[in-house]
């Protein structure tokens, strides 16, 4: 079986070191899948997503770019 666990995000045209690339993996330490989600250049500093908390998670990341949306709208 072969099996995708790490996907980069990055603007076109940079290399997979740049500042603005983003890491997205899937990890596992014998206690169930998660997502970590990291930038370049701190490769320590991360964040660690449960499935069971994606979804309120994703609500808020959600709320929180409406909120920049209607403020920029004002502007």
């Amino acid at each position: 079986m072969i099996r995708t666990i790490k996907t980069s995000v990055l603007p076109k045209g940079e290399s997979l070191f740049c500042v603005e690339a983003t890491e997205v993996e899937i990890v596992d330490k014998a206690g169930g899948e998660f997502v970590k989600v990291r930038q370049y250049p701190d490769e320590e500093v991360c964040i660690s997503i449960d499935p069971t908390e994606w979804d309120e998670l994703k609500q808020a990341i959600d709320q929180a770019f409406e909120e920049i949306k209607k403020h920029e709208e004002k502007k």
